[in-house]
Order: structure tokens, then sequence, then C-alpha cells
């Protein structure tokens, strides 16, 4: 019976990146507790990272329409024996308290040291990546560490239907697929469209498919990227910005050779996936211990005395200038990509 089994409750809210992060516990969570009953709790837009999980018993989803103190009933009333907090909020505080759980963890945010980055420009102290600091989290409760990276299970349906939604564009399946991803955020990770118009037209000069991917949010500026381009060159494009949803999205990054993204959820998404990433870098560093956890990339930056500007990017560069992506040139970013196909 469940009630006899331990029950381990993982938090981990919100946002995309962060919840492809938190993925690493759940196979040594499971390691160590065989039979336990293992769920995590996350907010509805995120939830489709956790499908298809085989370490995971449930996903408890706290929706737009859920109240804090019914979704603290949810929790007690399931009795879990351990909470561990990878959210480390106000409101993960709160729902870790009143769990009802007689063992509760917390993972160490180190968010001082990454504010005093932004201000000083200079590092207190080496920041750890926040996959090593989800995994300090549960070795504290004696928790062996033998998944080291983060990952997400894709079905054959998903496959299926990734391949069914890149067919609608062209009948036949093209052999590299480069994905782009126009989505961010905040507007300072974006390019301006007009490079990535010239992003595009080296790549089909270079033979390889663009696949664009991003959200409805992208598609005002999607099409300012392709406004250029006649009706030949876009029938070589395969746009599919905002027609699918978070799922869909991890599929069709999974059949890409190579994803060219900003510093985003969907970089996360490749790297748990083992796609190949050139990531871009603007107002962000890695030294907040944010990036790819992935072999395969490269990380495309420049060393400018105003970087980071911020904890997660403004939509307005404070010096106006842009610099920090504007200096990145197109053909740094297909020189990376070429040379992670040669790797690869």
């Amino acid at each position: 019976m469940v009630e006899n089994k331990k029950k381990v409750l993982v938090i981990r809210l919100s946002s995309l990146g962060d919840v492809v992060l938190s993925t690493v516990v759940l196979g040594n969570i499971r390691e160590k507790y065989a039979d336990a009953y293992i769920a995590v709790l996350v907010k509805e837009e995120f939830m489709d990272i956790f499908k298809a999980n085989p370490y995971l018993d449930e996903i408890i989803v706290f929706s737009k329409k859920d109240s804090l103190t019914d979704k603290i009933k949810q929790i007690r009333r399931q009795k879990f024996n351990l909470v561990i907090d990878l959210h480390h909020n106000l409101r993960s505080h709160i729902i870790t308290f009143f769990s009802g759980a007689n063992k509760k963890i917390r993972y160490k945010k180190d968010i001082f040291a990454r504010r005093y980055l932004v201000y000083r420009k200079k590092l207190k102290h080496p920041i750890k990546h926040t996959v090593e600091r989800y995994l300090e989290a549960i070795s504290r409760v004696n928790i062996k560490i033998k998944y080291k990276n983060p990952q997400i299970f894709l079905t054959e349906e998903d496959i299926k239907q990734a391949k069914i939604r890149i067919k609608s564009v062209r009948s036949n399946l093209p052999q590299v697929l480069i994905g782009v991803n126009l989505g961010a955020k905040h507007k300072t990770k974006k390019m301006f469209s007009s490079k990535y118009t010239e992003l595009i037209q080296k790549l089909l000069e270079k033979n390889y498919t663009p696949v664009l991917l991003g959200g409805k949010e992208d598609l005002e500026f999607t099409k300012k990227i392709i406004s250029g381009f006649g009706p030949y060159t876009l029938h070589e494009i395969f746009n599919l910005v905002g027609k699918t949803d978070l799922r869909g999205l991890i599929a069709l990054i999974k059949m890409c050779k190579v994803l060219i993204t900003p510093d985003t959820g969907a970089m996360h998404i490749a790297a748990a996936l083992e796609i190949p990433v050139v990531a871009l870098f603007g107002p962000t560093t890695l030294d907040f211990g944010f990036g790819p956890w992935e072999k395969n990339k490269i990380i495309i930056q420049k060393d400018l005395p105003c970087r980071p500007c911020s904890l997660h990017a403004k939509d307005k560069c404070p010096k106006k200038t842009f610099d920090c992506l504007n200096l990145i040139s197109t053909e740094e970013i297909i020189n990376a990509v070429d040379k992670l196909l040669k790797n690869g």
C-alpha cells in the first residue's frame, strides 16, 4: 500500500530552466528509495518537463486557480516523509513548513553572491552551478549521487508528432535540422531581428535547414525576421514558432542536430536531451552558475565591463548600446555550429 511506503516530495514551481535542472535529483532519489512514492510540485505551465519520467509516481500541479491554503491541505493529506525544497522562496518555504513532513531540506540559493556580481561586476566567491547545488541538497540526507545530469523523457508518440509537424512544412525530412530559438522572456536576451535574418540566410547557404522555435508571444518578432525572404527561401525555412505546446517544443528540439539559443529555458531543455548547444549570453553570464549542463556546447559572449547588468536580464539595455549581443557576429555562431556538427 502507498501509505506504508516512504513518500518524497520535490518542490520546484518555476521557471522553465530551473524546472529542467531540478530533474537531476529524481533518479538519485529513486536509486536511494526504490519503493518510495515520489512526487513533484510544479506550476501547471511547466508540468510537461516531468511527463513520462520513470522515476516519478505523481506530478502535483499548482495551477493559477489553486489557493496556497488548498494546495497545502492537499500535500498534508498525502503525508510525505521527506520534502525537498529546490525553489527556496517564500511560497515554497510556507508549503514546506506546513507540509507535515518530519524531514525537510532546502537547497542553497547563493542569491547574495549573484547580486554582488551584478552590482560590483566581480565575484565575491565562485558560484556553483545550480545542478551542483541541487545535488548537494539531496546529499545532505545521505542520498548518493549516481545521476549527475538533468533528464527529460520523451515517448514514441512525442517523436511521432514532432515528425508530423516538420512534415507539415515539407514532406521530406531534412538531414541537418538546426534549431533557432527565438523565444526569451526578456527582450535584451534576443539579438536584433536583422541579425537573426542574417543568421538564417547563412544557415541556408551552408545547406542547413533552420527550424524556428518559440511561443505565440514570439510571432510578431518572427514576422520581422522572415519578412525579407522570398517565397522560395521561406519554403526552405521550417517556421514552427507558436505552433506547439511545451511538450511539442521539447520533441522538436530533440529532432535538431544543434540548437542556437539565448540563455533561456530552451537551452536547458536541449542540454537535458543531450542536443549540442550554441548558447548566446548577453546581459547574463555563466558566472551565475546557470549555463547549459552539457558537454557538447559552445558559449558565445563578450567581455564587457557592463556585464552582467541584471540577474535575469531586462527589457531595455541600461546603456542603450546593446553591445553584449550586437558584438556577437553571425560568423561566430555559424562557426560554432560547424564545430559542434563536426565533433558530433
